[in-house]
């Protein structure tokens, strides 16, 4: 059984360290997916050349809470405020009020309400990475070509 905590890596295989396309179970996989693929060839002096990049890479999904901002939230409720409340009433404004406990109470039901809701958003890019390295390999090749 595995820990639900637990990042699941990948290898991958890209032509720069920002975009990866091959996704691929070991090292050595990743190495030879760029090489396949020809990820930055090069060809100098007759000699053939590919630069690419590999990296372990998980993607684990995103916790929606901590899209909530407080101090936005407050600014948003002012605005409201402003249409049906007395802006000379002191007991209408919303400065000077804790929003570390605001921020810490909506974020907990929002994240209660993802789990009991099942709303699992798994976006496209690493949410870890580690392991990155730039590759360089000679190719054997006919010069003629």
């Amino acid at each position: 059984m595995t820990d639900k905590n637990e990042i699941n890596y990948h290898w991958y295989a890209g032509q720069n360290d920002e975009f990866y396309t091959e996704k691929c179970d070991s090292k050595e996989e990743a190495i030879q997916a760029g090489i396949d693929n020809e990820f930055g060839y090069h060809k100098e002096d007759g000699q053939r050349t590919v630069r690419f990049h590999i990296c372990e890479g998980a993607q684990t999904p995103l916790d929606l809470s901590v899209c909530f901002d407080a101090n936005q939230w407050l600014e948003s409720a002012e605005e409201v405020l402003e249409d049906c409340c007395n802006p000379d009433d002191p007991g209408t404004l919303l400065e000077d009020v804790p929003t570390a406990s605001l921020e810490l109470a909506v974020r907990t039901a929002i994240k209660q309400w993802q789990t009991d809701n099942n709303v699992i958003v798994t976006p496209w890019v690493f949410t870890h990475c580690r392991n990155q390295e730039h590759i360089t390999r000679k190719l054997e090749c006919d010069i003629t070509k």
